[in-house]
């Protein structure tokens, strides 16, 4: 997966730890079988269509998943020891608990989210 240019990456922590500075909430999944309905979906993710296609067929259960998720933005860093429970090919981690005093500042207004949401679904309603 390749990231615009403008999206800046941060620099690797050299001290153990792992600084997040974003969360995402999970708000509904679906999996989806039919390969045209994911070509429709290119404008919602930054995959390569080759990528996309090898995933479709990863097993034998053909298809993808999709997660729509809101995205916040944390009001401060929260950095944690890094640990090997955390490397390798993992598709989800448990983290250590957010402490109370961080907030999550939304990344999009909620009509931007459900405008967003909409347009999806209507691609998967095949609209």
């Amino acid at each position: 997966m390749k990231l615009p240019p403008e999206t800046p990456l941060p620099a690797p922590r050299t001290d153990g730890q792992i600084e997040v500075r974003y969360a995402v909430k999970v708000e509904w999944t679906e999996d989806i079988a039919d390969m045209e309905t994911v070509r429709r979906l290119a404008p919602f993710h930054l995959w390569q269509d080759s990528e996309i296609e090898k995933r479709f067929q990863y097993d034998d259960k053909q298809g993808v998943s999709l997660a729509f998720v809101r995205a916040s933005r944390l009001s401060e860093s929260f950095v944690f020891p890094d640990s090997p429970k955390f490397g390798g090919c993992r598709s989800w981690i448990t983290l250590p608990d957010l402490p109370a005093e961080i907030r999550h500042e939304e990344v999009l207004s909620e009509n931007t989210h459900r405008e967003r949401e909409a347009a999806l679904r209507a691609v998967l309603a095949g609209r």
